[in-house]
């Protein structure tokens, strides 16, 4: 193990213990103290953890360091990058602005933004930019993104510009694909329809109606109080200080911060008529058809429980973020982490603590998510993958958490890793359309254009309705081999 990996399995391990600890006696607060104190241990865990029932706070505490370089605990105060958790306060602004009818959401993005420079502008609507059905493409597509050309100052039209000069990947309405890019054109169309910035219309309309004083849009150069440092892996393994992001950018997509107390403030309002009335919150939740939030059933430990819940995640630059509520018994997780490890960790322990709020605890195995990041902290992830390929039983295997974890390590250029575990999820899921396609588009970050070729065959094989790999593949055949 190298040095750097000692020195920060020890400051793990000092700093197990937590902080801010609410109800430690109560017999699921213990339970579920031993389950973060686990997670942290192994180093795939730092930040917040609040969980509560009907408003009564049930745990609540901080792991885990706030800044490794002063070896400042985490607190239940502490305050994170909330990440796309963010595009849940931008469904709600929009839902207000329904609500007192200036807008509507079959509106199409033009009527409200008349200078909008795409054609598609008049056909895509509102609803269709918050449920990801818009076909406008992701951010990850604008050349020069991944070499840190949108971390330079750019005004709000040139940015959306840039966004609209990209080619739809699918026909509006037709199919879906996540797009942070259609969630910055809401927030112009919030600014639009308000007369205010999306910052003073969530500080007046939602934030201080709540209550949440710890809630704002984040800006590199102010000083937030109990702000915590972002962290991410090296590619040797351990950890480094997050690079520096443009939250302009990510305007009502991934812009805002805060702390699990506020976030339990957050869904006690929504509880309530506090930001929306029960026609409209019935309408942002619809289970049919949510706008913006997740709405699931969960089977918790291996189907002895099936629950409701509903909820968003988010993940940036060294930040990751949950927030569950389980509607039925009003029981509200929220974690929030600042050690880059992404959303899969965090879904699990949601997935472990609802077990334990539900009262079906069950000693599973470690999640391969959750191994493979111990891995490569370690700098050993090749011995982490070749274990999961010989005893794939032996661990918690799910597809989604591994496909995140594979597109963490390809946000961060970390290319051999990224396509290692892509590459895993296709052999445990060989007839999954999605893990070919995901390996796909890392052979073609990578640009190994023959392989990403391949992949997204093997992807449209599976689903012949598959719009991206059909978009992608039709440019990749009529772009000459250089």
């Amino acid at each position: 193990m190298p040095w750097f990996s000692i020195k920060f399995f020890v400051a793990v391990v000092i700093l197990s213990i937590p902080v801010g600890a609410a109800h430690a006696d109560d017999e699921p607060a213990v339970a579920i103290e031993a389950l973060i104190k686990r997670a942290a241990e192994h180093g795939v865990f730092s930040g917040s953890v609040l969980v509560a029932q009907k408003g009564r706070v049930i745990y609540r505490a901080g792991h885990g360091l706030a800044n490794r370089e002063w070896h400042q605990p985490n607190s239940p105060e502490t305050v994170f990058r909330l990440g796309s958790l963010t595009k849940s306060f931008t469904a709600v602004a929009v839902m207000q602005l329904v609500q007192s009818g200036k807008l509507n959401l079959d509106d199409p993005i033009q009527k409200h933004l008349p200078q909008f420079p795409a054609a598609y502008g008049k056909q895509v609507t509102i609803r269709q930019l918050l449920t990801h059905q818009s076909g406008i493409s992701n951010y990850t597509r604008l050349p020069g993104w991944f070499e840190g050309r949108y971390k330079q100052p750019i005004a709000d039209a040139d940015f959306l510009k840039a966004i609209t000069e990209l080619p739809l990947e699918f026909e509006p309405g037709q199919g879906r694909r996540y797009s942070n890019a259609g969630y910055f054109i809401l927030g112009k169309i919030i600014e639009a329809a308000s007369g205010m910035s999306y910052a003073d219309f969530v500080k007046k309309h939602i934030t201080t109606p709540a209550g949440m004083t710890h809630t704002q849009h984040e800006s590199y150069t102010r000083i937030i109080p109990n702000r915590a440092d972002g962290y991410q892996w090296t590619a040797g393994g351990g950890y480094r200080n997050e690079h520096y992001l443009n939250t302009e950018v990510f305007m009502a997509a991934a812009s805002l911060v805060s702390s699990v107390d506020d976030l339990l403030k957050w869904d006690q309002a929504l509880y309530s008529d506090k930001l929306l009335n029960q026609a409209n919150r019935s309408v942002l939740f619809a289970p049919a058809a949510p706008l913006s939030w997740e709405v699931q059933t969960r089977s918790l430990a291996d189907g002895a429980k099936t629950v409701k819940s509903v909820g968003y995640n988010g993940a940036v630059m060294g930040f990751s973020s949950m927030f569950t509520r389980f509607p039925e018994e009003r029981f509200l997780v929220v974690l929030l982490s600042n050690n880059g490890t992404g959303y899969q960790t965090l879904d699990s322990l949601t997935q472990q603590i609802a077990a334990i709020l539900y009262g079906v605890p069950q000693s599973k195995p470690l999640p391969a998510a959750y191994v493979l990041t111990q891995a490569f902290l370690e700098s050993n992830l090749t011995k982490g993958l070749a274990k999961i390929r010989q005893n794939p039983t032996s661990y918690d295997i799910d597809e989604s958490r591994l496909n995140s974890l594979g597109y963490r390590f390809l946000e961060f250029r970390l290319m051999d890793q990224a396509v290692a575990v892509l590459a895993l999820n296709t052999t445990l899921f060989p007839k999954s359309a999605n893990a070919f396609d995901s390996l796909g588009e890392a052979y073609l970050v990578g640009e190994d254009r023959e392989k990403a070729m391949l992949n997204y065959q093997k992807s449209l094989a599976l689903d012949p309705q598959n719009h991206n790999a059909k978009a992608i593949l039709q440019r990749l055949n009529q772009t000459p081999t250089p």
